[in-house]
């Protein structure tokens, strides 16, 4: 939590804990910066809109403008920005992980599952392509079997010479056109490179940038682990498959 009771936020947004209110500038008219989202019948407005909330349920009290006037716009549109006030305002009294579920309508859990997902798919491209140049249609005939053979055997004995011929690091950037850890991140939660940099800036607004950059860590981590375990999985599998062939070829021989 942050130890300012006024918390000025990226894009006209300010935040008082002390009396639970949130102050929308003409700025955040322009662009609503975390999700993207847009806000019912939205018009362009010089007005300043204060949003006025309990302090123990954050139930909305009050909305008005700076210079205390009843608000006149469509009250879909002021539904909606009481509606994402109020996560701000829970954001920056419960931190992190509850701003990511409140901001962006999604639970850190299904961005994790998320990150996986791609790491797994990742991870059975790459082992496609390695199986290819190791014991597939890119190896002459008479060493797809020994490869295979040999690669199975290290397999079991846990070599380390085997994980030093594979590539560890999926994210390494080593390639153009390689996968980025930001792309995982923009990827697990629906991001483009706008609304991530936005995001960033308000964690940063909130004090929270540390355990930000720990979730963004971790979205990585399970994508780097889940890219590793499938792609061994299915090095092994195609590798047996060469192997029972070919004792098969040899049984019927």
């Amino acid at each position: 939590m942050s130890k300012y009771q006024t918390i000025k936020m990226p894009n006209g947004i300010s935040v008082c804990i002390e009396t639970s209110t949130v102050q929308v500038n003409p700025f955040a008219f322009n662009e609503w910066p975390w999700s993207g989202k847009r806000w019912p019948n939205k018009a362009s407005t010089n007005q300043t809109y204060l949003f006025a909330f309990e302090d123990v349920s954050l139930d909305l009290v009050d909305i008005s403008t700076d210079k205390g006037d009843k608000a006149n716009h469509d009250p879909l549109m002021l539904d909606a920005m009481a509606t994402d006030c109020r996560t701000i305002l829970n954001a920056c009294l419960e931190g992190c992980g509850r701003a990511l579920q409140a901001m962006f309508a999604v639970n850190p859990y299904d961005a994790e599952a998320k990150a996986k997902d791609a790491g797994w798919r990742s991870g059975e491209n790459a082992a496609h392509w390695i199986a290819q140049e190791s014991f597939g249609g890119r190896t002459r005939d008479r060493d797809m079997v020994p490869n295979a053979r040999r690669f199975l055997a290290m397999l079991d004995d846990g070599d380390p010479a085997l994980y030093d011929g594979l590539p560890s690091n999926p994210l390494s950037g080593e390639y153009a056109g390689d996968v980025l850890p930001m792309d995982v991140v923009m990827d697990a939660l629906d991001l483009n490179g706008n609304s991530l940099d936005s995001m960033r800036d308000a964690m940063d607004a909130l004090d929270m940038m540390g355990a930000w950059s720990d979730f963004e860590n971790n979205l990585c981590t399970i994508y780097e682990d889940a890219h590793n375990e499938r792609m061994l999985d299915v090095l092994a599998s195609t590798a047996k498959g060469i192997v029972d062939n070919d004792n098969e070829q040899k049984t019927n021989a």
